[in-house]
């Protein structure tokens, strides 16, 4: 029995496997399904040259179903009928239904029946599905790593075997084959180790190219351990390459302050060490690399690509410029060291400079009568490039620094007369509005008819301010020229005198009567309102002279009735007592 809702939980679990979206596996199920159909229709045997039918599978999951329909084309004169259909035959097919020429129709296959499927649809069914999930799996690979060419990837091996290693990166597994392994290294399982990502397609069996052997994975091992590469400073102009035997890496630095070779070189070997110990470490031998300093002349640019040997001139023809070729001389003996250990040696120089080489020895050289340039008549035509192209930048960067600083001057022109002109045109408006300020004030409102409310406070305000006027006219200001502490010290002083020029005079106490005894508590409370009157706070001149003369008059009377007073009834009164 055909299970639909088990065949798709099995197709959606598959695809979860694989990175597959369940839209996606749903439609591979059905295209798997209209297929085996198509098979069905037509035994297997159509032939090439004819179209397949054309056909619909409706899969209905809650029901647990599947229906089968064949398309066909509305046809006065049919042809093929796996394709086509007569009027009248659709008419009685859908009776309800208006139909006319050139239409499709959609019709319902009754024969085939989902639970007596043969084994044949059901074999024709699995292949079909797995074809297309092969292929909804490359095209998943091919979204993910598609902008991951010519990157590092570190995996894991899973599985080695003698002509292919299987790497673990993430959710899909690659295959790294011997040939793009470094030499005669060898992995165990387990092993962690970086591939160079060299190409992803969706029609290669193996989607995803791996290699350690390329070019590219040399250059991303020289960004990760060369900071002056990785940021730009030192630029890999070129790299020639012959895994797990040696390399030849061209660079150039855009600071003259910085050495290019010795960079990357690094202090006795420790920089370029970091990078061959990551190439094949486990071989027998080791991939040796060579760091070429890349020169635009290309004579010096050969010299330097054919090291360790030493080259003493170079014979470039000139005369054909697309041939490039060039003849090298090198000192005696050192031929086999030019060439190379199977003309490894050579064979990169020419990858990497893009001329063909011919190697001669010095003294077979002179022999022949060749003429070439010698290494130090190269040396110095290059210091004499560089310390042109040197003044030439330095006056390129003085013309550049000298029109950005003008530049910069007019910027500042422009800003400043903007601000200038916006502080003339705020004093003008200010001007303006203080002018129509003072005109409004001056104007005499004049009255034709009722008072307004503004006028009327204007009035009000002018009277007030007359007033006020007047009242400061009317003051009179009473200057005093003595303070108050001295005039009471004056008086105290006065009062001492007076009191002593009394004790003088009286010789003996006056007795005094009953009678007398209210007359001077009268006369105390008098000269408390004299004292009264004499702490005032303020004193004119006029009223001091007053006060004096009241003073002296009062001095004057107590002095005459002392002089008339009888002291022998004041004897009697102190006999009596006696």
């Amino acid at each position: 029995m055909f299970n639909v809702k088990k065949l798709i939980s099995a197709a959606e679990e598959l695809g979860a496997a694989k990175n597959i979206e369940q839209s996606t596996i749903r439609d591979i199920t059905v295209q798997a399904l209209e297929r085996a159909y198509i098979r069905i229709l037509t035994g297997g045997n159509q032939p090439d040259d004819l179209p397949d039918p054309k056909v619909k599978v409706v899969l209905d999951e809650e029901k647990g179903t599947v229906d089968f329909y064949q398309i066909k084309t509305i046809k006065k004169d049919v042809e093929d009928d796996m394709l086509e259909i007569d009027l009248e035959d659709a008419q009685e097919i859908f009776p309800k239904k208006k139909l006319d020429y050139d239409q499709d129709i959609e019709i319902h296959d009754d024969n085939i029946d989902i639970d007596e499927l043969s084994k044949i649809f059901i074999k024709q069914f699995k292949n079909a599905f797995h074809q297309r999930l092969n292929d909804a799996e490359k095209a998943v690979l091919y979204d993910t790593y598609k902008d991951h060419i010519g990157e590092i990837v570190i995996g894991t091996v899973e599985k080695v075997e003698d002509r292919a290693v299987t790497v673990n990166i993430g959710k899909n597994n690659v295959y790294l084959t011997r040939k793009e392994m470094i030499g005669d290294e060898t992995f165990t399982v387990g092993q962690q180790i970086k591939l160079y990502l060299d190409d992803v397609s969706t029609e290669k069996k193996g989607s995803i190219q791996v290699t350690r052997a390329a070019p590219g994975f040399l250059k991303r091992l020289f960004e990760e351990e060369i900071h002056e590469i990785y940021d730009g400073t030192i630029v890999i102009k070129g790299i020639a390459r012959r895994a797990g035997k040696r390399s030849k890496v061209a660079v150039y630095s855009n600071d003259p302050d910085v050495d290019a070779t010795g960079s990357c070189i690094g202090k006795d070997g420790s920089r370029i060490n970091k990078v061959v110990n990551q190439l094949g470490g486990n071989g027998r031998d080791k991939e040796k690399i060579d760091i070429v300093a890349w020169n635009e002349d290309p004579s010096l640019y050969i010299i330097d690509a054919l090291r360790p040997a030493e080259v003493v001139g170079i014979n470039i023809d000139q005369d054909d410029e697309e041939a490039k070729e060039a003849t090298c001389i090198v000192k005696d003996g050192q031929y086999s060291k030019a060439i190379g250990l199977r003309g490894v040696n050579v064979r990169l120089a020419v990858q990497l400079t893009g001329y063909d080489l011919t190697i001669l020895e010095e003294t077979p050289a002179k022999e022949e009568g060749l003429k070439y340039t010698t290494k130090e008549e190269l040396d110095a035509k290059d210091a004499e490039r560089k310390e042109a192209k040197r003044k030439s930048d330095f006056a390129k960067h003085s013309l550049e620094y000298k029109a950005e600083k003008e530049k910069e001057a007019e910027l500042k022109k422009v800003a400043d007369n903007a601000t200038a002109s916006k502080e003339e045109a705020k004093v003008k408006r200010a001007a303006a509005k203080k002018a129509k300020k003072t005109e409004s004030e001056e104007v005499t409102p004049v009255a034709t008819g009722p008072v307004s409310s503004l006028e009327e406070e204007l009035a009000k305000a002018k009277a007030a301010a007359t007033r006020a006027q007047k009242r400061a006219e009317e003051h009179v200001e009473i200057k005093t020229t003595t303070n108050i502490l001295d005039l009471e010290k004056q008086l105290e002083k006065e009062k001492e005198e007076e009191a002593k020029k009394s004790e003088k005079k009286t010789r003996r106490p006056r007795k005094i009567t009953e009678s007398e005894v209210p007359n001077e508590e009268k006369k105390d409370k008098t000269d408390e309102k004299k004292e009264e009157v004499k702490k005032m706070d303020i004193y004119t001149e006029e009223e001091l002279r007053e006060i004096e003369a009241e003073e002296n008059e009062n001095a004057e009377e107590n002095f005459d009735e002392e002089d008339d007073v009888d002291y022998d009834e004041f004897d009697e009164y102190y006999d009596e007592e006696k």
